[in-house]
């Protein structure tokens, strides 16, 4: 619909400015994949430390914290709102002795105290796996496989 009703309108307008858009996007793409780089040995550690993100302007912030979280939790879907609230929370957080958790979507919810933001596994993530698999295998008795390579052995106690 943008493709075929906006850009054709927008280029009526203002010659040009699907060119225009389109280097902009290949500029955004070069500054993520120099980011990227640049704070890799960041994103690749257990936590994300205070003084890791301490002096990064806010939009270089998030973007290491995206990284970070996808890294450790995978591929989930990171919404603006959701970063900008981790964020916030980071930068309000360091040196305080309080702790600030919130649910990911997926299996992991993150952590913040006075070390910095780390991704722990949700417990209640497991039993509901295992839920789904004995579900699956009730009257099966044998084995299943665990995500997390662990196996589960379920019997009917009929």
């Amino acid at each position: 619909k943008i493709r075929h009703e906006v850009l054709p309108q927008l280029e009526a307008i203002h010659a040009g400015a699907s060119g225009r858009i389109a280097e902009l996007a290949r500029d955004f793409r070069e500054l993520d994949a120099y980011l990227s780089g640049l704070f890799d040995e960041v994103v690749q550690a257990e936590s994300l430390s205070f003084e890791a993100v301490r002096s990064l302007p806010p939009v270089v912030g998030k973007h290491v914290l995206a990284s970070f979280i996808k890294r450790h939790a995978g591929p989930i879907q990171l919404s603006r709102p959701l970063l900008e609230r981790v964020w916030s929370r980071l930068k309000a957080c360091e040196g305080r002795a309080d702790t600030w958790s919130e649910d990911l979507p997926g299996s992991y919810k993150m952590q913040i105290d006075k070390r910095g933001l780390r991704l722990i596994v949700k417990t209640e993530s497991f039993s509901l796996r295992a839920r789904q698999h004995r579900a699956n295998i009730r009257n099966l008795h044998m084995p299943a496989q665990l995500e997390n390579g662990a196996r589960l052995t379920l019997f009917d106690a009929k």
